[in-house]
């Protein structure tokens, strides 16, 4: 065994300028880009939180009280100066800042040093005749400073001396070498104690009174020669297997560093030092150091490395991987890779090695026949050589056992001729796995048995997918493993094998073909798309990773493991035994749980037949009964809940009502739907899912007693939209009655009924016309009958506040009665000053279209006829902070009118979208699909809105309302709700705000913007109440309802005393002398 120890060549190896010069540019002492300053106004006086060696202080020439625009750290934009940078900015006139320079070290060899001081300033307007004056001023608190020369970039001012008087340009042009000013001097016998000082001062001249005057990079430089060597790198004799480092110790600012061995660069040997933490044979050599910075290059003395090897490999290691085909044989030193790679330098006990691949200079990857799971092997070693040419002795022996997997907890396996020779069984049945079948009835979607495919013996559950449409849906089989049993899986380790064959992806689009299996517990999903490129070759695209091609044999079966390592948290892909990635992280995606196989509800197609999907975790032993479910007595409306309990492994879950599974009941709690005395004396069991065999439990009974009591109104809540209201009943109500308009009468005037709806068995969505945000309104309800016969209390009350809406954005172009002379353009004070961010090709086109199809309507036409990326119309409104958190808790609605005019026979193009700061955003593009609306809610599906080709022919209204309680989105189409559970998408390109218009692909669309208005909800008044003596009364302030009670015992009952509707506290006064009272006030919304 050789030994391992440490040789250095330097007895000191320290770089004691690195620290600094790591930070900034070579021979920077200083810089300040006023980045790291917050945004404020006054600045703090001195400024915090700049960079290290040195700090702005600023003089004011009016004290004692420092102006907001005096001193101030502002953020200039596009326009003004259009720097687009943090800088200080002075409205002030002799207005001063000043710094102090610290010199953290100077070039060794000379007492003369010089240095270069940069800065950049400009005036902060847009108009080019306000051009402000400043005033530099450089000094040292050590040797005198000679000046020897300055000015800007540009050379349009020269400066005369070390103090002295410039301009600083107008205009959005931004860091143009006009306003980047440099000054060159010279130090004598300057030490580091010393320091330079810096001042910058703002003098107003005529016509520059109240503009800004911006200050921005200042650095600081040292001149300082090429790079010196003061300590050279030494030679070493080692042994192999020592770890051998050489060094050196450079002065002179040095930029760069490169190692050369034997004359060629060394990849990666870039700092002062460079170690070889296991040095060999082929180690030795001549090292040379190379030391630049923008003055000079240097190299040091050759040192010479002699390495002495006697010493043969041995076996350090064993370790048998989870795909149980692979064994990583680890060696005592790198190894000579032609011996390693040779096949038949190794056996193994009760196997065969199929091929070897090399994983590091120390380790090899046996790729082995199957090995079976838990089991003890050896493998024997002969002919491999170290890099000194040593060999192995013959006949090296070492054991390991293989990882304990359970084989297989969640299995489908369609089998062979011989296991399975009546055919493939049904993922469905018990036989096949009991796997949950998302079934889907689209044209095109399809699956079927396969029996000795292709004469290979091998069976197949084939899965079809030629629907080119995302919203044709999914077709998949899946098990959702239970938290418990997912725990185990992260916690020991497991792989996903899937064994199939490709068949085509139809139309050589992006396939949808995909196995993963989902981990809730981490927050990620670990699988695989298959496709075919435009060669025909397999390709496997892993979620969130990186997508591989395999092979060009694509329609032959082959396996693909995805193999979960504990210790790293990574997953490594395997094809055909092949290590594709051992660096694959999944992907951040928990929309569904356990494993799944089939195709994705993608716009993809595709074709495989799966022989088997199986996933194999340590630890996943079958489950055992724990608890089973409960007999319950709940009365008619109500719901029974059931839960039973095993222990891991259970690779999903299957409730049974009368020996009948319940579809979509898979989970270990299952609670019924509303009770009907039909259901008395019902049957409930579970089943606890495991290819070992299922586990089930004792049955429960389900006892339902008789309704006696009648339904009540359980909540009322108004609807953003301003015309329509949801009324929650406290059990099932009968739809006949729940739908009859008559039986709500409304107290408030002016309110009529429009269509009632039931939303679910107990809710009622009541439209009507349209209602005043922020107002009490009130609905008697009659007639309403539970699912016992049982009518409501007669004219039960029914009584809610509207939402108060706060417009943020609006386009509103009118029709030709409220704007008879047309639509206004969207980015005029009229159209709503909206910015408009649009391309600049042609084939962009916006103007005006009054009176749309003689439909009344006018609109604002948004068309893109452009064939390249990055080209589009956009116009958009930005939102504070502050508003999009209001958005967050209390809700928004966004609404659009619009007429979808043209497509060009491309894909989705025309947007609307809300975006906050933190990339959350809810886009909407829309499209035409043979003549009829598309609406595509970016991260959900596809809906076709309108039928009979009326998509182009009408203007539509859509409505989106933001949930704040559910964090959904509801989207309403002409009013009609069409789904309630969208939760947008998470994306860096998101516009913090409103915006509408085109996309940026090369998609192509037209259409006609009516109306664009986003509202955010007013937030409710919270209830106050305060109490102060005034003489002999007692003043109470107070917002909301006010109430009143004469003690604060539990049966005490509060009378209401006056609302206060208003933010304003309202006043109402007492007499000091009466009776014991207690106020409280609760919120009037």
């Amino acid at each position: 065994m050789k030994t391992h120890k440490l040789i250095n060549s330097a007895f000191v190896a320290v770089l004691f300028v690195a620290l600094w010069v790591a930070k900034a540019p070579a021979g920077t002492v200083y810089r300040d880009t006023f980045q790291s300053y917050p945004v404020q106004a006054p600045a703090p006086n001195p400024l915090t939180n700049g960079p290290a060696g040195g700090q702005w202080f600023y003089v004011d020439p009016t004290p004692p009280t420092i102006g907001n625009n005096e001193h101030r750290i502002f953020d200039s934009g596009t326009g003004g100066s259009g720097l687009q940078s943090r800088v200080w900015i002075s409205t002030g006139n002799d207005a001063k800042l000043t710094n102090a320079i610290s010199i953290p070290t100077l070039p060794a060899g000379t007492n003369v040093h010089t240095f270069t001081m940069s800065f950049l300033a400009a005036t902060d307007t847009t108009t080019l005749a306000r051009i402000a004056t400043f005033h530099y001023e450089i000094g040292s608190s050590g040797e005198s400073l000679g000046f020897v020369s300055g000015g800007n970039l540009d050379g349009s001012q020269v400066f005369s001396g070390l103090s002295g008087f410039g301009t600083a340009s107008a205009g959005a042009k931004g860091k143009t070498d006009d306003r980047k000013f440099k000054v060159v001097f010279t130090a004598t016998n300057i030490t580091t104690s010393d320091k330079i000082y810096f001042n910058f001062t703002r003098i107003t001249n005529a016509g520059a009174a109240g503009v800004f005057m911006a200050l921005d990079d200042v650095a600081m430089e040292i001149s300082f020669g090429p790079p010196l060597i003061v300590q050279e790198p030494q030679s070493v004799s080692a042994q192999a297997g020592d770890l051998v480092n050489f060094s050196a110790v450079v002065e002179n600012f040095p930029d760069s560093y490169q190692w050369t061995k034997n004359g060629s660069p060394i990849p990666g040997a870039t700092s002062s030092s460079y170690t070889i933490p296991f040095v060999t044979k082929p180690d030795e050599g001549t090292y040379v150091l190379l030391v630049e910075n923008s003055e000079g290059a240097t190299n040091t003395v050759p040192a010479t490395l002699t390495v002495t090897d006697n010493t043969p490999p041995t076996v350090a290691n064993l370790k048998g991987l989870l795909t149980l085909e692979h064994v990583r044989v680890r060696f005592s030193e790198p190894i000579e890779t032609s011996s390693a790679l040779q096949s038949g330098n190794y056996t193994i006990s009760g196997g065969a090695i199929q091929s070897v691949t090399l994983h590091d200079s120390f380790t090899v990857d046996l790729f082995t026949t199957p090995l079976n799971p838990n089991t003890l092997y050896t493998v024997t070693v002969s002919g491999v050589q170290d890099l000194g040419g040593n060999t192995i002795a013959p006949g090296s022996s070492s054991p390991f056992t293989t990882p304990a997997l359970v084989i297989s907890p969640v299995r489908y396996n369609a089998g062979t001729t011989t296991s399975h020779p009546s055919g493939p069984p049904d993922p469905m049945s018990e036989q096949g796995g009991s796997w949950a079948h998302i079934i889907n009835t689209n044209a095109g979607i399809s699956t079927m048995a396969v029996i000795d495919d292709l004469g290979t013996g091998f069976n197949a559950w084939k899965i079809t997918d030629q629907n080119v449409s995302s919203t044709s849906g999914a077709l998949d089989y899946r098990l959702g493993v239970d938290p418990a049993s997912d725990n185990i899986a992260r916690a020991n380790g497991w792989r996903l094998l899937i064994h199939s064959r490709m068949i085509t992806d139809f139309f050589g689009g992006t396939a949808s073909p995909v196995v993963l299996y989902s981990d809730p517990g981490n927050g990620r999903r670990y699988g695989i798309f298959f496709d075919l490129n435009a060669n025909g070759e397999l390709t496997a695209q892993l979620l969130g990773g990186s997508t591989y091609v395999l092979t060009g044999d694509a329609l032959s079966y082959h396996t693909h493991m995805l193999v979960y390592d504990p210790a790293t948290t990574n997953a490594s892909y395997y094809f055909d035994g092949q290590l594709i990635t051992s660096t694959y992280i999944g992907d951040a995606n928990t929309a569904a749980d356990g494993v799944i196989f089939g195709v994705a509800s993608s716009a993809g197609t595709g074709e495989m037949n799966f022989n088997r999907v199986q996933l194999d975790v340590i630890g996943g032993i079958a489950p055992t009964l724990v608890s089973s479910p409960q007999n319950s007595t709940n009365g008619v409306g109500q719901k029974a809940t059931f839960t039973v309990q095993f222990t891991p492994f259970v690779a999903g879950y299957q409730w049974l009502s009368n020996g009948v599974v319940i579809p979509g009941a898979v989970s270990n709690v299952y609670t019924t739907d509303f009770l009907t005395l039909d259901m008395n004396g019902t049957q409930y069991r579970a089943r606890a899912l495991h290819a070992f065999g299922n586990v089930e439990t004792a049955t429960a009974s389900l006892t339902v007693t008789s309704d006696t009591q009648p339904p009540t109104i359980a909540s009322v809540k108004g609807s953003l939209l301003l015309d329509r209201l949801t009324i929650t009943f406290s059990e099932p109500v009968l739809e006949e009655q729940a739908t009859n308009l008559s039986n709500y009468v409304w107290v408030n005037p002016g309110i009529a009924n429009i269509s009632a709806i039931m939303v679910d068995p107990i809710t009622v969505e009541l439209r009507t016309t349209s209602q005043q945000q922020g107002s009490n309104y009130t609905v008697l309800v009659s007639n309403i009958r539970d699912t016992s016969n049982l009518v409501i209390a007669n004219n039960s009350s029914a009584s809610y506040k509207s939402p108060g809406l706060n417009t943020v954005a609006r386009y509103d172009a009118g029709t030709t009665t409220t704007r008879p002379s047309g639509p206004p353009a969207p980015n005029s004070v009229d159209g709503g000053s909206w910015l408009n961010n649009s391309g600049t090709d042609p084939n962009l086109i916006t103007g005006p279209v009054p009176d749309d199809i003689g439909s009344g309507w006018h609109g604002w036409q948004v068309t893109d006829q452009t064939s390249a990326s990055g080209q589009f119309i956009q116009y958009n409104i930005p939102m504070t902070p502050e508003q999009h958190l209001q958005a967050r808790n209390n809700g928004w609605v966004m609404s659009i009118r619009g007429r979808f005019v043209e497509d060009f026979n491309s894909g989705v193009t025309v947007i609307s979208q809300y975006g906050d700061s933190s990339g959350n955003r809810f886009l909407f593009w829309f499209d035409l699909v043979n003549g009829d609306l598309l609406m595509r809610p970016q991260g959900g599906t596809d809906r076709i809105v309108t039928s009979g080709g009326a998509g182009a022919s009408e203007y539509h209204l859509h409505q989106f309302v933001f949930d704040p309680d559910t964090e959904n989105t509801s989207y309403y189409f002409n009013g009609d709700l069409i789904f309630t559970t969208w939760t947008g998408d998470v994306s860096v390109a998101a516009y913090s705000g409103v915006l509408w218009g085109t996309g940026s692909s090369p998609n192509q669309g037209s259409m006609n913007f009516n109306l664009v208005e986003f509202n955010l909800v007013t937030p409710p008044t919270p209830p106050s109440v305060a109490a102060t003596r005034n003489g002999n009364n007692i003043d109470i302030l107070y917002t909301g309802i006010l109430e009143t009670a004469t003690s604060l015992s539990g049966n005490s009952a509060w009378t209401g005393v006056a609302t206060n509707a208003s933010p304003t506290p309202a006043l109402i006064s007492v007499p000091a002398t009466a009776p014991e009272q207690y106020f409280r006030a609760r919120s009037a919304d």
